[in-house]
């Protein structure tokens, strides 16, 4: 789905689901209602017996049959791939570019691999006997089969839309396609316009919808960016996705430099450094 569409479905409050269902976007106040339902769930999914993922792998380790090595490595990839996609934008050497793209792919290589034989370990878990049932839920609520959505979808319809209806929540939560929608001239000029996303939409938080005020959320960090870092790449600031992942060097600078005095403070001065100190 291109930007545009995904901006105007998001502005307009409403999508259409194959050639005959309307998806009316739930209200951030109206997701904080359907929680009760997901505790209902949660509550019916323990009386069974189902335990969380994090439980199945806890579990998994007391059994021998994985490890927290292992759980470590996953984390440690995790950091090491975002702290890599952070410094891409700033190499200028197309060779150097090339040699971390390919570094970054075989770190996500690696996790994949991990992940999928983690997987194994979490079995059917309390939150796939909930999230196996909540979307029906969200469906016969937010699906209709009238554009005004005066006519709700009818029950024996609700699993057959089902699958469609998450795919389309998807493709609105998708974290590079909305920076990529918010970054268009014409809807991103507004938040040099306007001193409060409120006043964009005319709407308060609560009456928002859930993608609008994703989408939102995402500008605001934009245009945050823009307008308070200094000697940003140009490429980086025609760039959404690299935008949104850029750090001010100076920023770091000072971080780095509080850390270093926290941790002489804490050696007790220069004079009493010796090698087995860690300094971050």
């Amino acid at each position: 789905m291109s930007e545009q569409k995904i901006l105007s479905e998001i502005i307009q409050g409403h999508s259409k689901i194959g050639d005959s269902f309307f998806f009316k976007h739930p209200s951030v106040a109206d997701r904080l209602n359907i929680s009760c339902f997901e505790n209902e769930l949660e509550e019916k999914a323990r009386s069974l017996n189902y335990y969380t993922r994090e439980e199945n792998i806890a579990r998994a380790i007391l059994a021998g049959r994985w490890s927290e090595e292992k759980e470590e490595e996953i984390k440690l990839l995790k950091w090491d791939i975002d702290a890599k996609k952070r410094n891409l934008p700033r190499l200028q050497d197309p060779s150097l570019k090339a040699e971390l793209e390919s570094k970054i792919q075989n770190d996500i290589d690696s996790l994949v691999a991990l992940q999928k034989e983690r997987r194994l370990f979490e079995g059917v878990s309390l939150e796939d006997y909930v999230y196996s049932r909540l979307p029906i839920k969200l469906c016969s609520r937010e699906v209709f089969e009238d554009p005004l959505f005066s006519i709700p979808i009818k029950y024996e319809r609700l699993n057959f839309i089902s699958k469609d209806y998450l795919t389309k929540n998807e493709e609105l939560t998708q974290r590079d396609s909305l920076l990529k929608a918010v970054f268009l001239p014409s809807f991103f000029d507004l938040f040099f316009i306007y001193d409060s996303i409120d006043r964009i939409l005319g709407k308060n938080i609560f009456e928002m919808t859930i993608f609008q005020k994703e989408l939102m959320g995402y500008g605001k960090v934009l245009h945050s960016k823009l307008t308070r870092m200094i000697d940003i790449p140009d490429k980086v600031k025609n760039d959404p996705i690299a935008l949104y992942l850029y750090e001010d060097k100076k920023d770091k600078k000072e971080v780095v430099e509080t850390n270093i005095r926290k941790d002489m403070e804490r050696i007790g001065g220069v004079d009493n450094l010796k090698p087995e100190h860690k300094i971050t």
